[in-house]
């Protein structure tokens, strides 16, 4: 049986490195990460605020619904006699 390789499977692949990549040590690099992870926080902190307003509208919506609901199905009965009476 022969075992085939990533590589011999489909020649366009490039090998997989190996051994431990050179540290991490240049200052413009660093700076770059920095600036990059500072913005995604800030991303992140608005869309928790985002995320967070939406969910508020939709409790409130929900109550909005509810109320409705309620009335509809209080107003069941009245339509029916109303609706009983005209027939009669």
């Amino acid at each position: 049986m022969t075992l085939r390789t990533r590589e011999a499977a489909d020649p366009g692949v490039p090998p997989i490195p190996t051994g431990t990549p050179a540290p991490y040590t240049n200052p413009d690099q660093h700076s770059w990460v920095l600036q990059t992870v500072s913005e995604m926080r800030e991303s992140i902190g608005g869309l928790k605020q985002a995320v967070e307003t939406l969910t508020d509208q939709s409790r409130e919506q929900a109550k909005k619904i509810d109320g409705i609901s309620h009335k509809v199905y209080a107003a069941w009965p009245l339509e029916l006699s109303c609706s009983w009476l005209s027939d009669g």
